[in-house]
């Protein structure tokens, strides 16, 4: 497997730093490695996460005035990168950023070579990306109401498509048919890309997917928005109501990033990043740059990120076991 290493940010006349050596005044130090700070990113370069963890990158070196590097590490759904953590030093100069799934789909699905609850500590929230119910333009439903009427008169015979089993749209999915009490037929693809176009050509019915993938189809009029998985609505297309708000009460997915360190890292190394995280993503020009691309921020501490990894788990392995989930 290829990586590729890319420089994110180098402030002028700024060495290799080590967190671990920054006071409270965010004073540069030299790393006793002599090395850049090292973000492992596990999905592939010019994803949504891509994008969205290598400007925090940029913020948080200009605000920490150290040196990073993103390495995409993307083998086998971001496995590979959580893997790589357990021969990570605890010092700060090596950290993770990671989808949900590596840590609450994965992990139920099959054996992998982390602990999601032991090896990875949580850091801060990077990135979310709220995910859209489409139908594709000639489905006989304009509302989601209006959508799940049609799908319990047709039990089973409503096709949605993923980008694989054991994927977010797939959970995503099966977790909504539960809350709503409908069923429909699953069709996973190898990528939900190839999903969306074949809701548009009329080959499957509907899926849930990213915003920033279908937007263009949306827009064209070749698929129809019906809702947000989110918790609120999205600022990008805020006539698109949420699930929750449209007749399933209480139900939210939302794939979304973090960023973790290895076991033993120092808590003040992990509270002086979350702490800069959280500044760079609550930005002003951040968010309305984001908000284009159907990304959103989080302002989480690390024990909010634990306990929100711990409820996903929770839905995840409880959805996984109802419906029989495997992958083959």
């Amino acid at each position: 497997m290829r990586r590729r290493n890319v420089l994110v940010y180098i402030p002028a006349g700024a060495a290799a730093l080590s967190l671990g050596g920054l006071t409270s005044s965010v004073r540069a130090q030299q790393s006793p490695s002599g090395k850049p700070v090292l973000i492992t990113l596990g999905l592939q370069a010019g994803t949504g996460s891509d994008i969205a963890t290598r400007t925090v990158a940029e913020r948080i070196a200009t605000l920490l005035g150290i040196t990073v590097v993103i390495e995409n590490l993307p083998g086998a759904g971001g496995l590979l990168a959580a893997a790589k953590v357990a021969t990570s030093p605890a010092d700060g100069n090596a950290l993770f950023a990671l989808s949900n799934g590596t840590l609450t789909v994965a992990p139920n699905l099959q054996k992998v070579q982390y602990d999601p609850f032991k090896d990875l500590v949580p850091v801060a929230y990077i990135s979310g990306f709220p995910s859209v119910l489409i139908v594709n333009k000639d489905f006989p439903a304009k509302t989601l109401r209006e959508f799940i009427a049609v799908v319990k008169q047709r039990p089973g015979k409503v096709t949605y498509g993923s980008g694989g089993v054991g994927s977010v749209q797939h959970l995503a999915t099966e977790s909504f048919k539960a809350s709503a009490g409908i069923d429909m037929l699953h069709v996973p693809y190898k990528g939900s890309l190839q999903a969306t176009v074949d809701i548009a050509g009329g080959q499957i019915d509907c899926m849930f997917n990213g915003i920033s993938t279908v937007l263009p189809y949306i827009q064209s009029g070749q698929v129809r928005a019906i809702a947000t998985s989110g918790d609120t609505r999205m600022a990008l297309n805020p006539d698109i109501p949420t699930v929750a708000e449209s007749g399933v009460p209480g139900f939210s997915y939302e794939p979304w990033t973090g960023l973790y360190a290895p076991p033993n890292t120092p808590p003040a190394v992990i509270a002086r990043l979350n702490e800069a995280v959280r500044k760079a993503t609550a930005s002003p020009e951040l968010k309305l740059r984001w908000a284009a691309l159907g990304i959103v921020g989080k302002d989480m501490t690390p024990d909010q990120m634990a306990r929100l990894i711990r409820a996903e788990d929770g839905v995840n392995k409880k959805v996984i076991a109802d419906k029989g989930i495997k992958i083959d």
